[in-house]
């Protein structure tokens, strides 16, 4: 963690949906991990609901410039197993470009490392449904 570059400035927090109450969700630091891992992030949040309980998020960025029609893609090819979260996020405060990021919790170091490996298998099939779709429209 020491090599990770923290993104400064006023994160908006993140909205999690248990059964059907909304919980906020502060994002109280966000580190882009790209000197190890090419695009991913680090999200530390904070849930004031359960006894101000800080926890681990890793992304990877599907698309820097997130539409409708790319994220509901996306939805399409997530394993339900894997519990991981889709979201549109402003990575950069300052920038206006609403990302799409692929999240899953992380409770343990050892958990670390598959979590990284479930996530690029998963930004993996992602580009290769994009590419297939382009090849079907634009037949060479």
């Amino acid at each position: 963690m020491n090599n990770a570059n923290k993104i400064k400035g006023k994160h908006p927090p993140m909205i999690r949906i248990v059964g059907k109450e909304r919980r906020v969700l502060k994002v109280n630091a966000l580190y882009d991990l790209d000197y190890l891992f090419k695009n991913f992030f680090l999200f530390v949040l904070n849930d004031k609901s359960e006894k101000a309980k800080t926890k681990y998020y890793l992304a990877i960025l599907l698309a820097s410039q997130s539409s409708d029609f790319l994220s509901e893609l996306a939805k399409k090819g997530m394993s339900k197993s894997d519990n991981f979260k889709l979201i549109q996020y402003s990575t950069y405060p300052k920038s206006s470009r609403t990302s799409l990021l692929l999240l899953k919790e992380c409770t343990s170091l050892e958990e670390y490392k598959s979590t990284i490996t479930l996530l690029q298998e998963n930004r993996t099939r992602f580009r290769k449904k994009i590419i297939a779709l382009v090849e079907r429209v634009e037949p060479q």
